[in-house]
């Protein structure tokens, strides 16, 4: 009678299997929830990296509307002193070409 392959290992031997296959299967979950623990960790750092980027985007956001801003109000300033040279350059002229006094041209 030909039987398994357990049954024609002998004891020892089969208890020499179970530790091996026990200690594999040990072996397995532990690394299954050390992948496991890792991945939360990963995920956790994914969302504080997200918040991250999310806050520097605001920040650019800001920082781009600053700019125009500034560049809005110092295009504003340069046109007003333009017109105010100008205006100068006029009253001069009128004052030299005897167009009366400064209080008159205005």
């Amino acid at each position: 009678v030909h039987g398994g392959i357990f049954f024609e290992m002998d004891r020892q031997r089969v208890a020499v299997f179970g530790v091996a296959a026990l200690g594999l299967v040990s072996t397995l979950v532990m690394k299954y929830y050390q992948i496991k623990h890792a991945l939360a960790i990963a995920e956790s750092n994914i969302q504080k990296l997200e918040s991250e980027l999310a806050q520097s985007k605001v920040a650019l956001e800001r920082m781009t509307e600053i700019r125009q801003s500034e560049r809005t109000g110092r295009t504003r300033a340069e046109q007003t002193i333009r017109l105010q040279k100008a205006k100068i350059e006029q009253l001069e002229i009128q004052c030299r070409s005897g167009g009366g006094d400064v209080g008159e041209a205005q």
